[in-house]
């Protein structure tokens, strides 16, 4: 007599009859009843392996979504301002977009004051600036709602450059340089400022008066805000001062530091009462016009844009960085980044309040 074997390995489960025995419907009953029951257990197995493979799947997702280091940022950044700052925040975009390549920053240079024309109307996120900003320009904020907060990001020291053929001249005094470029009779001829200098004319190339590097070497040299003679080639393209000067042995400019280091073999920089602009001596103060340099926030902005916060605060971790350095500029402290940071984290705390200036 055949026997007949019925068996389900995975949970154990045999069945062991001999083959007459089917003819009897009690048993053939049983049969079809246990199979039954093995079918359904292994549909069953089958959908609680998948649900709890989902379900961990959802978790890893989830713990994924949850971790601000995966996520892509895609917004955009607004910088306009000083040129001075410009190439600082221009390194600093290019490093946060190598992190974040969907980032649209647009960063463009229309000098400090240019810069806050649009800042105080809420069409910038960031206005970089060479010099504080003013009275009128943080009342123009405030009437137009705008809340903002400054950050010093680095030093740097305006630089008077000369053609490297310029041997006649090596350093001058703060009153020689006010004799140059003030507004009163102005000298045309180098001979005019001192007798052993060329007999030529007077070339000379600076910023416009929306630039913060005009409203520093003005109040600083000549001794008053906006006061300069008039006749010069004005710019907000620093390239072309160096390229002004460069081709002429008879010329002068001044811009930041920065664009000098850049251009040492172009360009020759001459001393300010015996101090020549170094990092030394722009970072301890030394050099007679080391200023800061400064870039503003709209604090609404920084708020509402998380790419905005993220650049920002890309920005203040770097302040003390090779970033900056290699720029041309003295970085910030690691006591004075610290101090960022603690501001940022108040505003975004909402424990700062603007201080409008009148």
């Amino acid at each position: 007599m055949e026997n007949i074997y019925i068996t389900y390995c995975e949970f154990g489960i045999g069945i062991n009859m001999k083959k007459d025995e089917l003819s009897n419907t009690n048993v053939k009953k049983t049969v079809l009843m246990l199979i039954g029951i093995i079918a359904f257990s292994v549909a069953l197995a089958g959908c609680v392996s998948d649900t709890g493979q989902n379900d961990d799947q959802s978790q890893d997702q989830s713990a994924d979504s949850g971790n601000g280091e995966n996520q892509q940022l895609s917004g955009q950044v607004i910088v306009d301002g000083s040129s001075t700052v410009y190439p600082v925040s221009q390194a600093m975009a290019e490093e946060f977009k190598k992190q974040h390549s969907e980032v649209k920053a647009s960063v463009t240079s229309s000098g400090t004051g240019g810069g806050f024309k649009k800042f105080v109307q809420g069409e910038t996120d960031i206005n970089d600036a060479s010099r504080p900003i003013t009275p009128s320009e943080s009342q123009k904020c405030k009437e137009n709602g705008i809340e903002y907060v400054e950050f010093k990001v680095a030093t740097d020291g305006i630089s008077v450059v000369v053609n490297q053929n310029a041997n006649w001249i090596d350093s001058v005094s703060k009153d020689t340089l006010a004799e140059i470029w003030g507004p009163e009779n102005p000298p045309q001829k180098w001979s005019d400022v001192k007798s052993e200098w060329p007999d030529k004319n007077v070339e000379l190339y600076g910023p416009t008066s929306a630039s913060g590097t005009f409203d520093f070497f003005t109040e600083n040299i000549v001794g008053e805000e906006d006061s300069s003679r008039t006749d010069y080639q004005t710019t907000e393209n620093d390239n072309f001062i160096i390229k002004g000067v460069k081709g002429s042995e008879n010329a002068m400019g001044y811009l930041g530091y920065a664009y000098y280091q850049q251009n040492e073999d172009n360009v020759k920089a001459i001393g300010i009462n015996g101090v020549k602009p170094t990092v030394e001596s722009i970072s301890n103060g030394e050099y007679p016009l080391s200023r800061p340099l400064y870039f503003y926030v709209n604090i609404d902005h920084l708020k509402e844009n998380e790419t905005l916060r993220e650049f920002v605060k890309f920005y203040i971790e770097n302040a003390d960085g090779e970033i900056i350095r290699q720029v041309g500029y003295v970085p910030a402290t690691e006591s004075h980044q610290n101090d960022l940071m603690n501001k940022f984290e108040n505003v975004m705390d909402g424990n700062y309040e603007v201080n409008y200036k009148s």
